[in-house]
């Protein structure tokens, strides 16, 4: 169990091998709610509360509060994050969010296998962000506090940025964002950098579709591809939505099978939920469920019924 929470909270990333697993904090990776999970963890699309783990640029793109809870379990891995994102007047939003992963309880042994005591490994994030809009232009800022522990204990302080362009009609958008920026977890007298990311992408609105593609390239490890598709319908009060993605980083880290996912989202008033499932090999599958509540929609900038974040 030890060597699977290592795998999946500390080291993703198994191809180009002169870079791979010199990064601590890979948790900061995880996919954040359940449509970002599905559309290969983008950010360029993502409003609101999940833009804050990927592009804060589109922070503000959902005006008013929104809050989501998410929990994937895999396994004995569980994951928990809660973010709430506002506007504050016509060019400035802030956000905030707390990511918790737990990796359950894990024995301890000596060289000849007897147990000596156990621990629970676990990870938590809780992040700072602001936005800022120059008609169709955004930039925002991230500042994460780290605390990491599996059995001796580590703190961090990093950060994020991103830049977004927005079409005049809303159908097509360009993000480029950057993810742990600064930073090094010291876990007694090592320090280990964070896994600190650059990714740019583009998302295209069809009339009941929206596509995201991006690339990536992570500090520890070659670049990769990742995106999705999701198709909208709009039924009177309510919105359904059905979602596919693929992610190059889960496809390393889980053997090929576990970069890729299905779901669905359901949405009506002010409430959202959406489901994501992804194969997990020897991790076991993961379900990712994502509850939202939302306060002063735009009719402008919040996607279309049937795309809840």
């Amino acid at each position: 169990m030890t060597a699977i929470f290592l795998a999946v909270t500390s080291s993703p990333a198994r191809a180009a091998p002169a870079r791979a697993g010199t990064a601590a904090g890979v948790f900061l990776r995880l996919a954040r709610t359940a449509r970002a999970g599905l559309l290969g963890n983008c950010g360029t699309g993502a409003v609101g509360p999940s833009a804050l783990g990927r592009n804060p640029a589109a922070l503000g793109e959902r005006p008013g509060l929104a809050a989501s809870r998410n929990q994937a379990t895999g396994g004995e891995i569980s994951v928990d994050h809660v973010a709430a994102a506002r506007r504050f007047g016509r060019r400035s939003a802030g956000g905030i969010s707390v990511l918790h992963v737990s990796g359950g309880g894990i024995d301890q042994t000596d060289d000849n296998g007897q147990r000596v005591g156990g621990f629970t490994p676990r990870d938590i994030a809780a992040t700072l962000g602001g936005s800022r809009f120059w008609g169709p232009f955004s930039a925002g800022f991230t500042v994460s506090f780290l605390h990491s522990k599996i059995i001796h204990t580590a703190h961090a302080v990093t950060t994020g940025a991103g830049a977004q362009w927005q079409s005049s009609d809303l159908r097509t958008r360009a993000g480029l964002y950057a993810s742990n920026i600064s930073g090094r977890l010291r876990y007694v007298n090592a320090k280990e950098p964070l896994p600190r990311e650059v990714r740019a992408g583009i998302r295209r609105e069809f009339r009941r579709a929206g596509v995201v593609l991006e690339g990536a390239y992570p500090r520890d490890n070659a670049a990769y591809v990742a995106g999705g598709v999701e198709l909208n319908f709009q039924r009177e009060a309510w919105g359904f939505a059905l979602r596919t993605g693929f992610d190059g980083a889960r496809a390393r880290s889980r053997s090929g099978a576990g970069g890729v996912g299905a779901g669905a989202g359901i949405s009506t008033g002010r409430w959202s939920l959406d489901y994501a499932w992804s194969p997990g090999g020897d991790i076991g599958d993961d379900h990712l469920f994502t509850l939202g509540m939302r306060f002063k929609p735009s009719v402008a900038s919040v996607p279309k019924a049937g795309s809840p974040q």
